[in-house]
């Protein structure tokens, strides 16, 4: 029996961002969840207030109750989302057999990871610029793919969830070393914002002795949503396939 998959949208997006690659994990006979993470519903003004630790815990919940009905699920993120499937990953090892991490934003833009957002965090400057614009063209190259991006998700990003999302890629650098589960890194030589030392990094301390790192080169950030996506929907499966183990039910 396949193992079940669960999927983690990034920043400001939503499950819809993730359908070409769920789309194709479900014609490869898995079947596939993908949860809207806290703060993302309705207009996105959650993503003023909401903390990382709301975004993992209903995350945990689900995931603990489809591990105990059928076993380890192979778990899978994009940018934010990866970041949280490995924090997930290293907090619980035995729930997951399998990890997919796409375009993982453990790094971002120095200037504005060290600089920017934690000026902006602090009042009263949290009050007077709560929101950044989303450059949707550096995160899609395939024009089909942007034109979709651009009616799914939120058009802003609020600092607070950036500076939210740096603190829990900060805590999960310190955790990587502590996941065992077979991994697959797939990052672009293009992404503007997460930069490829992202994937080189994350090879270097996760502490998996099965690493695959898939680079590719015509796709930027989004990488569900772009040129790239069905051949890293296929491989993505594949690596899962390869990598499933018999079904143990975890109570």
């Amino acid at each position: 029996t396949l193992p079940n998959v669960y999927l983690i949208h990034g920043l400001s997006g939503s499950p819809a961002v993730m359908e070409p690659v769920t789309a194709v994990l479900k014609e490869r006979g898995h079947f596939v969840s993908c949860p809207t993470l806290a703060g993302h519903s309705g207009s996105g003004e959650g993503l003023l207030t909401v903390r990382w630790e709301e975004w993992v815990a209903p995350l945990e919940l689900d995931i603990r109750a489809q591990v105990r009905k059928k076993g380890p699920v192979a778990l899978g993120g994009l940018s934010l989302g990866a970041v949280i499937a490995a924090y997930i990953t290293s907090q619980h090892p035995t729930w997951v057999q399998s990890l997919t991490l796409m375009a993982p934003a453990f790094f971002i833009s120095p200037w504005i990871s060290r600089l920017a957002i934690p000026i902006l965090r602090q009042q009263p400057f949290r009050n007077w610029f709560p929101w950044s614009t989303k450059t949707y063209e550096n995160s899609v190259a395939d024009p089909d793919g942007l034109a979709i991006y651009k009616t799914l998700g939120h058009p802003r990003l609020a600092i607070h969830s950036i500076a939210q999302m740096l603190d829990l890629s900060a805590l999960t650098q310190r955790t990587l070393g502590s996941i065992v589960a077979p991994t697959l890194v797939v990052h672009s030589v293009h992404d503007h914002v997460t930069p490829i030392r992202n994937a080189e990094w994350v090879c270097r301390h996760i502490g998996s002795t099965t690493v695959e790192v898939m680079i590719v080169r015509r796709s930027q950030h989004v990488l569900t949503l772009d040129y790239d996506r069905i051949i890293m929907a296929n491989a993505m499966a594949d690596f899962i396939d390869q990598h499933m183990e018999p079904i143990r039910i975890i109570s």
